[in-house]
């Protein structure tokens, strides 16, 4: 599956009206391996589908990427993009099936050659410089003998699987793919078998997109050479998952001389399915992202001129009644469509066509560099924008809500969720409740394996967590079928080992954030209980309070791309992976939570030389938003570029700048970033870190050169006007031992004030934690704690509250 004009290529063959015929039989045989017949693997004892969703991606997957493909219970990659730890992050509770091409060698798809990767053009012995002139400037690999034909819209020679070495090279490929531990293989290219019936097998064929050579083998062997390869792949791995893209005429024994590739495949790909892609023009930018580039097969019809129109639809409704043939045999369908965020319409019709036919679906860009999902439920799909032509729209159907979204566990402890099993529209029909593949070390049960949905009805779910299970947030799916639908529900878990209050530290000299639990335990030598690495320059963190972090990356780096920076979304607690990625930032150095859960950020626009990059602007981020909500410019050229923010008992931004100054928006969802409504000028402090106790008091770190402190100030009875006086005689007390250019402050919920410092005494070395403990609720001047860190820039600290 390389990009769907590989169908294109088809549609001008003219094969369109032939694909449907029974075709006779082999004109010749070839050894065939004694591969065994078997049930789909993606089918459990009872018939019932092991997968409900997959997603098809061929990039380097981002962490954000990992996160996402975790969540599919089939995930298609390309081996040279993953890495080892990759595929063992997609098998938590799904399954990683490697890209092999069989018809085609793929010039820029990775080979493995005696356990060396190399690339296609090496093995056909191609000149790098220009693998389109098929120059043979070293050894091949790949002989010429095994070679038939050219795709010329990928210059991917076409292989002759009717050749026992060709079959036997793809075999070692499959070895050495399962020797990385994938679960099985994506087979593409399997419908260029069809091309064989273009022309006659003695003299060349050649159109725009494709060379067949003189005296290649003919359509009925090259089908039959097609499935003995299949056959080969089933032997040397019978419990592998086979997925073959395309090439329906191989699969239906009735067609096939009786042994067809059904029972040694366990799944097809149904490529474009519903929708489609055009090419863009070559001054288009950005095609993936070009959502008009993206239209249904009807509308594509629409625009295309007879008997062509006629050929591609009898052609569509060929390829679909294979699909539902091989179906109700007991395979699984898999359907492949493309689109984009923004064409709903597509998504949503692509969605109803797969589930009406009973196919699995996913929809992609037509690179497969882009993760999109469908709504995970049907209610939600019908309320998704831009389904209003959906046809379930007004169907009575049953909906999954868990309660809480997301459970935090221990190792070694049982929680529970509700599971509130609605009816839509009338519906009742039983529901049965079932897990899906369960992460290691985690095992489930239900109150009730089968209810009726209603607006009351509640089932119980329990999760026991294994003593020694990894720390990591995990997908639970839960599988709900009724009437012959399942349909899969994600419950996210954390398994955390929190002991009690909870100390996060940002270092942005080594790129982690830090986690100690049990804070009253804390000594100099204390080590994390978690931790996330190669982060960015993390400036700061804000945590929510069931746990949940968003730590500010702020891409320190002057040639960094505009805008830099993003806030890191963890799950409550785990410090695992980020389960949010919050983007279009400009060198972002602090957040703060509101009481309704926004989140304020704060974009400095200064790089880490003090340079400006831009307007520097406070963001809005609403509850669950990856985008900014609402915001407005800081007006940096009067008060200095915003540094750090908090947020008081009344949902006030207090934000720190450049020019020492402490601004005051008493309102910040109405702000229009003119002016302040207060601004504090703190004589001796320059202050960076802000944060509040339980009383609104005010807590500010900073230093005036050499001298370093942390000030408690009174918020009561401010005067709102600009420039109000110094605030010294609101200084109600200052703490000053143990600092050296503090960067950021936090009060935990029994008073004790916490204070990161960037660096140490001789202003180069480590930087460092320090506790002024509490006595009766207001903190001592000494510190009782003094823990180092690893190296310089400790910038961030916030102290939670587990659950």
């Amino acid at each position: 599956m390389k990009t769907i004009r590989t169908l294109t290529l088809l549609l001008t063959l003219g094969l369109l009206s032939a694909c449907g015929t029974t075709p006779q039989p082999p004109e010749a045989t070839t050894t065939q391996q004694q591969a065994t017949k078997a049930p789909s693997r993606l089918r459990d004892s009872q018939g019932n589908l092991k997968v409900l969703n997959y997603a098809t991606f061929y990039s380097t997957p981002t962490t954000a990427d990992l996160d996402e493909l975790q969540k599919r219970d089939i995930a298609f990659v390309q081996p040279n993009a993953v890495s080892n730890e990759n595929i063992q992050a997609l098998q938590t509770i799904g399954y990683a099936i490697s890209y092999l091409s069989i018809g085609e060698i793929g010039i820029y798809n990775t080979y493995y050659i005696n356990g060396v990767p190399k690339l296609g053009w090496e093995l056909l012995g191609w000149d790098k410089g220009d693998p389109q002139n098929h120059t043979i400037v070293g050894t091949p690999v790949i002989p010429a003998s095994w070679v038939v034909g050219m795709n010329k819209s990928y210059q991917a020679p076409m292989l002759d699987l009717t050749n026992p070495g060709a079959r036997a090279f793809l075999v070692s490929q499959a070895q050495a793919l399962w020797s990385r531990q994938f679960d099985g293989l994506f087979l593409d290219t399997a419908d260029d078998a069809e091309f064989f019936g273009a022309g006659t097998p003695s003299t060349v064929f050649e159109n725009e997109n494709l060379i067949l050579y003189a005296s290649r083998p003919s359509y009925a062997q090259m089908r039959a050479g097609y499935i003995t390869t299949i056959k080969a792949l089933r032997e040397a791995y019978p419990s592998g998952i086979l997925v073959q893209n395309g090439g329906f005429d191989l699969v239906l024994d009735s067609e096939n001389s009786g042994d067809g590739t059904e029972g040694y495949i366990d799944a097809v790909m149904h490529e474009v399915a519903t929708t489609r892609y055009l090419p863009p023009s070559t001054t288009q930018t950005n095609p993936t992202l070009n959502g008009a580039n993206y239209l249904s097969w009807n509308t594509y019809y629409a625009q295309t001129p007879e008997p062509q129109r006629t050929n591609d639809q009898n052609y569509r409704i060929n390829r679909d009644q294979h699909a539902d043939a091989y179906l109700a045999r007991g395979g699984v369908v898999f359907a492949q469509d493309f689109a984009t965020p923004d064409r709903t319409d597509l998504a949503c019709l692509s969605y109803e066509v797969s589930r009406a036919h009973g196919w699995i679906p996913a929809y992609s860009d037509a690179y497969f560099q882009k993760l999109f999902s469908y709504p995970d439920s049907t209610a939600q799909i019908r309320s998704f924008s831009g389904c209003s032509n959906y046809t379930y729209k007004n169907a009575s159907d049953f909906s999954v809500v868990f309660q809480p979204r997301a459970l935090t566990s221990k190792p070694g402890s049982v929680s529970t969720a509700i599971l509130n099993v609605g009816a839509v529209n009338g519906y009742t029909s039983p529901v049965k409740l079932r897990f899906g593949k369960m992460p290691s070390g985690v095992t489930g049960s239900f109150s009730a394996t089968q209810v009726t949905p209603g607006p009351n009805t509640q089932v119980t779910l329990t999760m026991n967590i294994a003593s020694a299970t990894p720390l990591k947030t995990y997908i639970v799916p839960v599988i709900a079928s009724s009437a012959g639908a399942s349909m899969r529900y994600d419950l996210r878990l954390n398994v955390v080992n929190v002991n009690g209050e909870t100390v996060w530290v940002a270092n942005a000299g080594n790129g982690t954030v830090s986690a100690f639990d049990s804070q009253a335990n804390l000594t100099a030598s204390s080590t994390e209980n978690r931790k996330a690495s190669n982060i960015s320059q993390p400036y700061d963190i804000a945590v929510a309070p069931d746990g949940t972090q968003f730590v500010v990356e702020n891409v320190g780096n002057p040639a960094a791309p505009q805008p830099a920076g993003r806030v890191l979304k963890y799950a409550p607690f785990s410090l695992s992976e980020p389960m949010q990625i919050l983007s279009g930032l400009n060198y972002p150095t602090s957040a703060a939570l509101d009481s309704t859960g926004n989140l304020w950020v704060v974009s400095s626009a200064l790089d880490w030389s003090g340079a400006a990059r831009g307007t520097p602007r406070i963001s809005r981020f609403a509850p669950g938003s990856s985008t900014e909500t609402s915001g407005f410019n800081f007006p940096a050229g009067t008060y200095g570029y915003p540094f750090r923010a908090a947020i008081d008992s009344q949902n006030r931004l207090w934000v720190s700048t450049t020019y020492g100054l402490i601004t005051l928006f008493a309102n910040p969802l109405t702000a229009s970033g003119s002016a302040p409504d207060l601004v504090w000028q703190v004589s001796g402090l320059n202050p960076k870190g802000l944060t509040f106790d339980g009383q609104n008091n005010l807590y500010v770190v900073g230093n005036d050169g050499p001298n370093s402190k942390a000030v408690k100030l009174s918020t009561l009875n401010l005067i709102s006007s600009p420039y109000t006086a110094n605030a010294d005689s609101r200084v109600l007390a200052t703490y000053t031992s143990g600092l050296f250019s503090p960067f950021d402050v936090d009060v935990d919920s029994l008073g004790n004030l916490w204070v990161v410092n960037s660096t140490n005494s001789t202003g180069s070395g480590a930087g460092s934690v320090v506790r002024f403990p509490a006595v009766s609720g207001i903190p001592a001047n000494t510190p009782n704690l003094l823990l180092n860190g690893p190296t310089q820039y400790t910038l961030g600290i916030a102290v939670s509250h587990p659950l």
